[in-house]
């Protein structure tokens, strides 16, 4: 599952109808997010702001399997609530937006008196903030769904800091920080709440995919002589190896340029991105070495070439691509019982329909009359993170054993 969401949202407080601060836990959020995703979903599609859900769905969405009696629970905390959103005021007029229960829940009481789902009435309004946010932040719900309550929500404001760029710094009062974080004891000391970040920012860098760092700004109090601490500056970057490729961008020589052309195929779904820079790292310098190349200093020249291959830009995109792709046709590869050659489709599931695209063997996107509608790797990537399970979905279709279809063929162990 994969959102684009409104910047603002990543800077936001939950209130009660009161307008009072609400505390939230883990649970609350993560059905806040799963409630966007559904109900956007749904607006998409169908153009309606009305759905039913089975509490069924809830479970299987949620990695943490809450019980029924928590999840109605949680909505009905859901169902109160006041966002107060670009609550550091960073985006359009500058000032903070309040939107007052944007989702209205019902529990659904079945004629034998259990109850085993519930309808969500969503503001028009709200569910529009979704159609094509600009600027945007990207979620992963399979990297937010793991992370501890307040890793979330530190994530989630991160990562739309960091934004486009490959590395960013942003500072944050400490009060409003808390605010965010969704802290509201009046006992609660600056020193307890930097060991809490202390511990999302370990969180998030063992499982999400931006790196952080983060150092406290304090003040001196001329009154009382003590330093008090009053922001926090964050240090943000995309992944370990970014950092590495900037510098690489920054200092190419001639001797980067003459391996920039090594070739990144046969990636597995089991390497991670580093071990598969390695491997092609060490089939580079051997393929040098049978063409006669004379090699004075190995670890030098490997490191050429491992810096070129990290400046690719379509390097990690075409790993994550495969890997995604390859986890897709294994899914796909038992549902097959005739036989038969058959690819990947990305579709809306109506073949008439010109929103039906192939794979074909340079990753980019082909649709039904032929046409390359995606001019590179990173955005047929990019494309598909947007799409999928929003208004298409990947299936398979009767191949016709052509050769520029070997790459987006599910059983490529019958390719003649």
């Amino acid at each position: 599952m994969y959102k684009h969401y409104p910047p603002h949202l990543s800077q936001l407080v939950f209130g009660d109808l009161n307008k009072k601060m609400m505390k939230i836990n883990g649970l609350d959020y993560d059905l806040f997010l799963f409630l966007i995703y559904q109900t956007h979903k749904s607006y998409s599609l169908e153009k309606t702001d009305f759905i039913e859900i089975e509490y069924s769905k809830v479970k299987e969405s949620l990695k943490s399997s809450p019980n029924t009696q928590s999840i109605k629970s949680s909505l009905q905390k859901i169902g109160n609530i006041v966002l107060k959103s670009n609550y550091l005021q960073s985006y359009g007029d500058k000032e903070i937006i309040l939107t007052t229960k944007p989702f209205e829940i019902e529990i659904i009481t079945s004629d034998n008196g259990k109850s085993y789902g519930f309808s969500v009435q969503t503001s028009t309004d709200f569910l529009k903030w979704f159609d094509n946010p600009i600027p945007k932040v990207g979620v992963n719900y399979d990297i937010i769904f793991s992370l501890k309550k307040m890793s979330k929500l530190l994530y989630l404001f991160l990562k739309d800091s960091l934004g486009t760029y490959g590395n960013k710094n942003r500072n944050v009062d400490i009060e409003k920080l808390k605010n965010m974080m969704n802290i509201y004891k009046v006992n609660y000391t600056n020193s307890n709440f930097m060991t809490e970040i202390k511990k999302s920012v370990a969180d998030i860098n063992e499982n999400s995919d931006i790196n952080v760092e983060y150092k406290i700004i304090s003040k001196r109090n001329l009154k009382s002589g003590l330093s008090e601490m009053e922001a926090v500056k964050f240090s943000i970057q995309n992944d370990k190896l970014k950092a590495q490729t900037e510098n690489v961008i920054k200092t190419k020589s001639t001797t980067v340029a003459e391996t920039t052309n090594v070739e990144i195929n046969n990636i597995s779904a089991t390497k991670t991105f580093e071990q598969h820079i390695e491997e092609l790292v060490l089939i580079e310098y051997k393929k040098q070495i049978s063409y006669g190349k004379d090699i004075t200093n190995p670890t030098a020249y490997k490191n050429t070439i491992r810096n070129s291959l990290i400046a690719n830009s379509d390097a990690k995109s075409k790993f994550e691509l495969i890997t995604l792709l390859d986890d897709v046709k294994a899914n796909l590869k038992s549902k097959i019982r005739d036989g038969q050659l058959y690819q990947l489709v990305f579709t809306n599931g109506v073949q008439e329909l010109a929103n039906r695209y192939y794979i074909n063997n340079d990753y980019l996107l082909e649709n039904i009359h032929y046409e390359i509608v995606t001019k590179s790797i990173n955005e047929t990537l990019n494309f598909i993170q947007q799409h999928n399970g929003v208004d298409l979905h990947f299936d398979m279709a009767r191949s016709n054993g052509f050769a520029k279809e070997k790459t987006g063929l599910i059983n490529p162990d019958l390719f003649d």
